[in-house]
């Protein structure tokens, strides 16, 4: 079994037929049918049946499917080893973040990109389990989330890097504001208000941890929308349609015309984490970047 096979093979698996997976290739359909058998042979076993016009991977076409995506995959980023060893941390960084983290990363890009100029980024933002699923497929190399990972996947499969706790805080409309002199307020203090409140299709986290808290004090919060951005969500308290509880390090660059305050009679904290795959040796230029976690205190 070649590589070079590997790559067909995949090339078939991912576009149902022989004819566009040779366009895809750039070579002749013969040759690419040839290496098919001549792979099925070897293997003994049948790695596609045809639905019509499409070719659909069987069992074992699935297993090696999957195998065969960690071999390239491992051999990519060995050779982007070997690059780094030869010629310094280069390449494209790609980093996934839940919404309510992204605050977090430009200072670290500065640094790193200071550090190791030639070095590019790509940041993708989402819900926990569409970047646990980019993860597993290795689209990005990393993962800056919220505890507990909500995920379709087996936690077990990802290395949990923990890095800090990260109070919520209120967030209201200057005029709905009791004491603006004070800088904190009572969660219950705001029971009679409407909630905006963040909430994604995929992640039910923040809204729950909120809810939970308003629920302890013994009220349940007015919820008039849920929203899944951040930035939304600070509009419509901005123009008067509710207050928000929303994690500390989201609201830090507001203007004065909202009112941030520290809960008083309910500390609710979330989990800031970075997370990868547990089988992956990670390339170096993603350890490198992990480093410029290590001082939790500057988050």
């Amino acid at each position: 079994m070649e590589l070079r096979q590997l790559r067909y093979f995949l090339a078939i698996a991912n576009e149902g037929q022989v004819t566009r997976a040779a366009q895809v290739l750039n070579m002749a359909q013969p040759p690419l049918s040839q290496s098919l058998k001549s792979l099925e042979d070897e293997l003994g076993v049948i790695l596609f049946e045809r639905n019509g016009r499409r070719m659909l991977p069987t069992q074992a076409g699935e297993l090696l499917r999957t195998r065969a995506e960690t071999i390239i995959h491992l051999v990519n980023e060995t050779a982007q080893e070997m690059k780094e060893l030869h010629e310094g941390v280069s390449g494209v960084l790609r980093i996934g973040s839940a919404r309510s983290c992204s605050p977090f990363l430009p200072a670290r890009i500065q640094q790193f990109r200071r550090a190791y100029p030639r070095m590019k980024f790509r940041l993708w933002e989402g819900d926990p389990n569409g970047l646990t699923q980019r993860i597993e497929k290795r689209e990005i190399d990393l993962g800056l989330i919220r505890l507990p990972l909500e995920t379709d996947y087996d936690p077990g499969m990802f290395t949990i890097r923990k890095l800090k706790e990260e109070p919520f805080v209120a967030v209201l409309p200057p005029e709905w504001d009791p004491d603006p002199s004070a800088i904190g307020i009572r969660l219950s203090d705001l029971s009679d208000k409407p909630f905006i409140l963040l909430q994604s299709e995929k992640s039910t986290g923040t809204y729950d941890i909120v809810t939970g808290a308003c629920e302890a004090l013994g009220f349940t919060p007015n919820v008039v929308c849920e929203c899944s951005s951040i930035s939304s969500i600070l509009a419509m308290v901005r123009e008067g349609l509710g207050v928000t509880v929303l994690h500390e390090a989201s609201v830090a660059d507001q203007p004065h015309s909202l009112h941030i305050k520290r809960l008083t009679d309910a500390p609710i904290q979330s989990e800031v984490a970075l997370i990868h795959l547990k089988d992956r040796i990670l390339p170096r230029s993603v350890q490198l970047f992990i480093e410029t976690f290590q001082d939790m205190t500057n988050l």
